[in-house]
């Protein structure tokens, strides 16, 4: 592969995660997040994601810790799944 960028982080909800906002269970959709190196350390990920979020108009809740997951808050999934879809 021919990488034009290096990726130092990654964040990503689960499906199972996703499965409690589409089943109404819950609000809160919580994103896994860390770091590939030791630079940016993962809290620092961790914040910029919060950020991020925080500036498209989305509510958070974090521990603001590497070691907890970062939720966004009173999520309302739109989107409708088919048959189709899957």
């Amino acid at each position: 592969m021919d990488w034009k960028e290096k990726i130092d982080e990654c964040c990503f909800y689960t499906m199972q995660d996703l499965e409690h906002i589409l089943n109404e269970e819950s609000t809160l959709l919580y994103l896994s997040f860390g770091n590939y190196f030791d630079k940016p350390a993962a809290k620092e990920i961790g914040q910029i994601i919060v950020n991020e979020l925080e500036a498209v108009g989305f509510s958070t809740q974090w521990t603001q810790t590497a070691d907890t997951k970062i939720a966004i808050k009173d999520l309302i999934w739109d989107k409708q799944y088919s048959k189709e879809d899957k």
